[in-house]
Parts: structure tokens; sequence; C-alpha cells
């Protein structure tokens, strides 16, 4: 169970990363504004599988 949550963890940063480099790139306005949002989705969702993998690890 760790493991996975640490893998969710790990590719929410690479998908974070990624997407971070190519709203750099956009640059049609509307756009912009939907990745920014998809970004703050993904850094919300990361924080979440993190705050899982501390409460697991605790449960321990």
């Amino acid at each position: 169970m760790e493991f996975v949550l640490m893998n969710v963890s790990h590719y929410l940063m690479f998908a974070y990363s990624d997407s971070r480099r190519a709203l750099e790139r956009i640059e049609d306005e509307e756009t912009r504004q939907q990745l920014q949002h998809g970004l703050r989705a993904l850094q919300i969702a990361w924080g979440q599988a993190d705050a899982v993998t501390l409460a697991v690890e605790r449960q321990r």
C-alpha cells in the first residue's frame, strides 16, 4: 500500500513538472488558464496523496 501511494505521489510530481514546462510555451490565454486550473488540481491531489501516505505510516 505504501509503495503504491509513493508511486502515485511520484507520478503526480512528474505530471505537474511536465505540465508546468508546457504552460511556459502556451501563448493562448484561454488554454493557459485551463492548464493552470489543471495544475492546481494536481497540486491538491499531490497533497492528498502525501497526507494519505503519512496516515498509513502512522498506523504502523
